[in-house]
């Protein structure tokens, strides 16, 4: 028995030090300029990375064995064994030829608005069901000074070359305030999901691509830009000035009219997915700069990354109670975001919780606490220099939030100031009490009309979740566990009492213990996920018969017997007496 643990020890050691993480430049061989978002995967495997605006990377891969390959429009391809990659991390990519077309092509030639309608009816046909992992970066500078960085991980889905959803892994923040205001981007994750290719629905110009032939003709003109093997690069420009309308190019491969990439401009744009924070403000010049690029997967196109660069003029009024004219400012906002997905066919494993899919990127990432695991081992790009020192900013002149433990929750919300986190969800702590918030509509109290109109089990839920976030790290999982107060699905239509604190509060420490009691089950335990779902699904249906308990012994806290029977289990098991903290008598 001794000699097989050894031989399984000493395989399991080298198979791990047999990964090196290699950092990488991609460079173009002739100008020797970086090759910003090149793919970079192991051949074979599913691992892979893309370069930053600096054409870095870092990827783990066995020197001994592996080969990595880089791949980027317009260039060759290239395999460079990962034991060369130790003693020179720069690569050198070999740009194709390009030949540039000597004759303009006038808008009666037909044969580019076929390539491109052949293009858009392959598009349409694809109805493939992908999956794959999803990096989100998002910066915003306001003139010089930075104010605002995102960054997300999602589960990604896709129907075609069209995301179709985004499922929130992990995320974190950082901002500063200008004019002692923040900027915040609540939804643009939400507004690239709104980005359909082939379908005008509202929130984007027109671009060639959501159009039949005829109409293609009516509004763009086309011409060949350039050509390289059987791939043309096509420019479209609008033929009005309206601000309805792209202007841009299309890489298509005219043999198998797959599309490679689309880039798509527009200044002064009449329509777009942007909406203030407040009625009272205003955005004016509204710029937007969108690359769409695709690679193949399993023979099919698919998204591969999008750059979604968006300025504007944003003029807010805010009233004062100081001055009696409202504070009118004027901010030019930048704003450039990154999405690039990686990994298909293999996804994150999501924290198991309920929430609204539709919440802003904000409020999830105030929900789902910050993992070191995780982020530890999760770089799909690398932070560039200048992100590097956007981060440093905000250390100094600003704050970072999701940055550490305990810096989520109830603590992110206050910290950021932002109103809309108010009504959100609480994170259970020894040293903070829930009460309910009288302005909250779900607590609004009922007349004694209307609450005799009622059956009284019907005028209150309570609502307690346990969240699960579990990390896959090598061949282990690692769980994280926290029990959460739903302010959403919680309500409680009573007059207030004495007891109403103390019954509420009791609840949720009862629901703690429970998570305590899952917490000992995944600790130290080399689990399959299979079994942790099986011990989280029964530590829910336990929460739910203790709970249900309660409830029925307390009776709403007017059971003085009952509830000084769940005070003293709690303050046995957490050290928390509930009555003499809310000063009921005993």
């Amino acid at each position: 028995m001794k000699t097989i643990f050894q031989l399984v020890f000493i395989f399991f050691f080298g198979t791990v030090c047999s990964q090196k993480s290699l950092d990488i430049t991609v460079k173009d061989k002739n100008s020797k300029e970086p090759l910003p978002y090149c793919n970079i995967v192991v051949e074979g495997s599913t691992k892979g990375t893309m370069t930053n605006i600096n054409g870095e990377a870092r990827i783990s891969a066995d020197p001994e064995k592996d080969v990595v390959v880089f791949s980027y429009l317009g260039y060759q391809p290239q395999k460079v064994r990962a034991s060369e990659l130790v003693k020179s991390g720069t690569v050198y990519l070999v740009p194709k030829d390009m030949i540039l077309k000597e004759v303009t092509v006038r808008p009666d030639n037909d044969y580019l608005y076929d390539f491109v309608v052949k293009c858009r009816k392959k598009l349409m046909s694809n109805q493939t069901v992908n999956t794959s992992k999803a990096y989100y970066g998002l910066e915003v500078h306001s003139g010089a000074f930075p104010i605002e960085m995102l960054e997300c991980y999602y589960n990604a889905a896709f129907n075609g070359v069209d995301l179709s959803s985004l499922n929130f892994r992990n995320g974190r923040v950082g901002h500063s305030s200008v004019d002692e205001n923040y900027f915040i981007s609540l939804n643009t994750s939400k507004a690239i999901v709104e980005m359909k290719l082939t379908s005008d629905n509202g929130y984007f110009p027109a671009n060639p691509l959501h159009l039949g032939k005829n109409k293609m003709k009516e509004l763009f003109e086309m011409e060949v830009k350039s050509f390289y093997d059987s791939v043309y690069v096509i420019t479209f420009t609008p033929k009005n000035k309206s601000g309805d309308c792209f202007s841009g190019d299309i890489w298509l491969e005219t043999k198998s009219f797959n599309l490679l990439k689309i880039n798509l401009n527009i200044e002064n744009a009449s329509i777009h997915p942007f909406l203030p924070f407040l009625n009272s403000d205003t955005l004016k010049e509204i710029s937007m700069s969108i690359s769409n690029n695709y690679t193949m997967h399993k023979k099919t196109m698919v998204p591969d990354y999008i750059n979604f660069n968006y300025s504007f003029v944003y003029k807010s009024i805010r009233d004062s109670l100081t001055v009696l004219k409202p504070k009118i400012s004027v901010r030019e906002i930048s704003t450039k975001v990154l999405m690039y997905f990686y990994e298909y066919d293999s996804t994150f494993i999501l924290p198991y919780f309920e929430y609204d899919n539709n919440f802003s990127d904000y409020k999830k990432i105030s929900l789902i606490p910050f993992n070191e695991d995780f982020w530890n081992n999760n770089s799909a790009v690398l932070l560039n220099t200048d992100q590097k020192k956007m981060v440093e900013y905000f250390v100094k002149n600003g704050k970072l939030y999701n940055y550490y433990d305990k810096n989520y929750g109830y603590d992110f919300r206050v910290n950021s100031n932002q109103a809309h986190f108010e009504y959100s969800m609480s994170f259970w702590s020894a040293d903070k009490r829930i009460v309910l918030h009288k302005e909250n509509e779900n607590n609004k109290p009922y007349t004694k009309e209307e609450i005799n109109r009622h059956i009284p089990s019907d005028l209150y839920n309570i609502k307690v979740q346990i969240l699960l976030d579990v990390t896959k790290v090598g061949d282990s999982l690692l769980c994280k566990t926290y029990t959460v107060f739903d302010g959403f699905k919680t309500y409680y239509h009573f007059p207030e009492d004495e007891f109403t604190k103390v019954f509420l509060n009791l609840f949720f420490d009862i629901c703690e213990i429970e998570r305590r009691k899952l917490e000992k089950e995944l600790t130290g335990k080399n689990l399959s996920l299979k079994e942790i779902e099986s011990k989280y699904k029964s530590a829910l249906e336990n929460m739910d018969k203790v709970t249900s308990l309660y409830l029925k012994e307390v009776q709403m806290g007017k059971n003085p017997k009952g509830l000084k029977k769940w005070n003293l289990y709690v303050k046995e098991q957490l050290s928390i007496d509930n009555l003499k903290m809310f000063g009921v008598e005993q």
